[in-house]
């Protein structure tokens, strides 16, 4: 699937490139930003390396890397994954040095209108972890609501943690 750029307020979303595994290390290996998320916290440089090659293989998916324009910096990511013909899931993550400036939640808007828009998505959904209150500020921002809640779903660091899944129709 081609991957656009896309350029809103202060951000640009851009498809990633090799030279942006040191910043996605950065925050990917940082503690407090995975202790929330499904997925293992990078511990060296070649973790990195591998995502961005296997993200960017990887069919039903489309995945940007977020820059601070101003900054010129990799400062997070944002996609949509399991895409069909009607539906995506989206996820985001975002450099703990960022959080509280309403660059997610700019991030997370600018990719679920892109869905809307130009892949004529009718649904967007969020998986998040119920601890996760940041992300559910960000999705809550965004216009989605809390549909499911899933008991003790996702093991995470040995502890299984409840999840909720929040949607956006179109």
């Amino acid at each position: 699937m081609h991957l656009p750029t896309i350029i809103s307020h202060t951000l640009t979303l851009r498809h990633p490139q090799p030279d942006d595994a040191l910043a996605l290390f950065g925050y990917a290996s940082d503690h407090e930003v995975t202790a929330l998320v499904p997925w293992q916290r990078h511990r060296k440089i070649i973790d990195s390396q591998k995502f961005i090659g296997a993200i960017c293989d990887r069919p039903k998916t489309l995945f940007f890397v977020i820059v601070h324009t101003m900054h010129n910096r990799v400062i997070g990511e944002c996609g949509l994954i399991h895409i069909t013909s009607q539906e995506a899931e989206i996820h985001y993550t975002l450099a703990r040095a960022y959080w509280g400036q309403g660059l997610a939640t700019q991030a997370v808007n600018t990719v679920i209108e892109y869905a809307f828009t130009q892949l004529n998505l009718m649904t967007i959904t969020a998986w998040i972890i119920a601890d996760n209150i940041r992300s559910m500020n960000v999705a809550e921002r965004c216009g989605m609501h809390r549909q499911t809640h899933l008991p003790h779903h996702w093991l995470i660091n040995e502890t299984l943690h409840d999840v909720y899944i929040y949607v956006r129709h179109r």
